[in-house]
């Protein structure tokens, strides 16, 4: 046994490694030379003291309790750390192992040992730790028997454990059920394949009582024989990243909504018509739709910025289009105020927003408003209305492209009134000309019939002068005669309408001209619509030309007998005014 010892110490002096002797109260006795090559401390200095006389402040307490154990009842030891210190010496990090020297009576006399110094391996054991320590995944390291041999803080946080509660335990005992069961499943194809298994997802609830989910990874440490001797795990807290992948989904879907929805109204007929109130009908139904809003309107301000009246107010629930709802400018000046702005309205909490808390007992509590977002109109650069999305129920967030939807339809429902007025401008410009061709055709044409009529108008007075004496024959004359001058008063008012005749205003008394022309009216309006006359006894007299007079009554009465495709009475008053 002798000769072992020596040789040991031959190999261990060897290697950078030194032997010492223990006594049975556990002093040293013996210590080889290479302690002091490494310590810088000679053998001697060490004898007669315990290895608790040289242990360093740093010491794990419960480590060394268990050595102390180990040491009272004779038991052989392996591998344990711990920090030195004394003789002047650099304090150093030592790994020692020991067993027990038993006498020929079988009773005990002390230990011999091995011991190397591993300050090196430490520092950058601690170091590595301090380097785990900072970093916010989950860093744990398992024996092969899936004993945790070492956590970082962020562990032992998560679990709300020391790492005394942790180390030496399996994930079954501090993680039980399903995601245990989960864990222990990896680990077993990670030590079967000896690779790394693919990463899982799970959800953990923390100590803050919320779901966290976790991508799991797992790698395997192999020892000199190719077996698994550690289980390397890394969990990596994935909630806020699935929390913004679920938000950026959610963004790209209501983009998406949102651009189908603004392609399909701008392909809407009505926007390319002319009637305005299906146009409105197609925006609201749309916001409805694609915001998720209770309620969707359009509404048009007027000239003097005084009051808006909705033109169309769409109910989702009840699919029921309204309108006709007057609101006041005195009686909501913030919200008028912040539409004369130009910016888009985003009362996320209606009842309180500056801008709508006027609305809150009037109009918001009775229809169980809780959020608005309006968007105003503006044609041609003026502001001409507001569009109007209202949330039911509680506040209501508004995002970013919820405000730019808004916004576009508004800019929509502009660009449409825009086109209906240009095409209106064109259809008048288009008229114009057309009344000026035909204006141009009659003008020429009652210019030869005037010519004429003058030539026959001055005929029947010779011929008059000849039937001087006969009653009968000048009475015919006369007649003729009369017609020939209402022929000439029409053409003049034909070359009055192709500006080839200049007018002639006079004093004109309009109840006369009323009077005569009831006669003449009665064939134009047919038997279903009566005439009535109301004429003030002192009208003044107007200076106008008769003849564009009467032209204007013959119209006014035509454009009345068109509206009463029924039939009714024509009533033509007479007054100052």
């Amino acid at each position: 046994e002798q000769d072992l010892w020596v040789s040991g110490n031959c190999v261990a002096e060897a290697s950078g490694d030194w032997q010492w002797e223990m006594d049975r109260d556990l002093r040293f006795t013996y210590m080889s030379a290479n302690a002091e090559r490494v310590l810088g401390v000679p053998p001697e200095w060490h004898y007669g003291k315990t290895r608790r006389d040289l242990l360093g402040s740093n010491y794990d307490p419960a480590l060394w309790d268990e050595h102390q154990r180990m040491l009272d009842a004779h038991l052989p030891f392996r591998d344990f750390v711990y920090p030195r210190v004394g003789g002047g010496a650099e304090p150093r990090w030592l790994r020692t192992s020991g067993v027990p020297v038993l006498g020929a009576d079988g009773c005990f006399q002390g230990y011999r040992g091995v011991a190397r110094d591993i300050t090196a391996e430490v520092e950058a054991d601690r170091a590595l730790r301090a380097l785990l320590d900072v970093v916010p995944n989950l860093i744990t390291v398992k024996d092969a028997a899936g004993r945790f041999v070492m956590v970082n803080r962020a562990s032992t946080a998560f679990h709300g454990k020391s790492p005394a509660e942790m180390l030496g335990k399996r994930t079954g005992e501090l993680l039980p059920g399903e995601i245990g069961q989960v864990m222990d499943e990896m680990e077993a194809r990670l030590i079967e394949s000896r690779a790394p298994v693919e990463p899982r997802e799970i959800s953990l609830v923390g100590p803050d009582g919320r779901a966290h989910q976790w991508l799991v990874a797992k790698v395997p440490f192999l020892g000199p024989d190719g077996a698994v001797q550690r289980i390397i795990t890394s969990s990596t807290d994935i909630t806020e990243q699935k929390a913004s992948q679920a938000r950026l989904e959610a963004i790209a879907d209501r983009l998406h909504r949102q651009n189908q929805a603004l392609e399909s109204l701008t392909r809407n007929e009505a926007l390319a018509g002319d009637d305005t109130g299906a146009m409105f009908r197609a925006a609201t139904e749309t916001l409805v739709a694609t915001l998720g809003v209770g309620r969707a309107s359009v509404w048009r301000l007027t000239a003097d910025w005084n009051e808006i009246v909705s033109v169309d107010l769409f109910e989702g629930n009840e699919r029921r289009h309204g309108a006709g709802i007057r609101l006041m400018a005195r009686d909501y000046p913030a919200y008028f105020t912040a539409l004369g702005d130009g910016r888009v309205i985003d009362a996320e909490d209606a009842h309180t927003d500056p801008r709508t808390r006027e609305f809150s007992v009037n109009y918001l509590t009775p229809l169980g408003i809780g959020a608005m977002l309006d968007a105003p109109i503006r044609v041609a650069g003026v502001l001409q209305g507001v569009v109007c999305c209202e949330h039911l129920g509680s506040a209501r967030r508004w995002e970013d492209d919820e405000r730019s939807f808004t916004a576009a339809v508004a800019d929509l429902l502009a660009l449409a009134q825009e086109s209906a007025e240009r095409r209106k401008t064109e259809s008048r410009f288009l008229q114009a000309q057309k009344m000026e061709a035909l204006g141009q055709l009659t003008g020429g044409m009652a210019h030869d019939f005037n010519n004429l009529l003058g030539v026959i108008i001055g005929n029947l007075d010779l011929l008059s002068e000849d039937l001087s004496g006969s009653p009968a024959g000048l009475a015919r004359i006369e007649a003729v005669i009369g017609a020939a001058e209402r022929g000439a008063r029409l053409i003049q008012q034909l070359l009055a309408f192709s500006r080839s005749q200049a007018l002639q205003p006079v004093a004109v008394d309009v109840g006369a001209t009323v009077t005569k022309l009831r006669g003449m009216l009665a064939p134009l309006l047919g038997e279903t619509i009566e005439i009535a006359t109301r004429i003030a006894a002192d009208v003044w007299l107007c200076r106008v030309d008769p003849g564009q007079l009467e032209a204007a009554i013959v119209n006014l009465a035509g454009n009345a007998r068109d509206a009463m495709p029924r039939g009714g009475t024509l009533t033509v008053t007479v007054e100052n005014v």
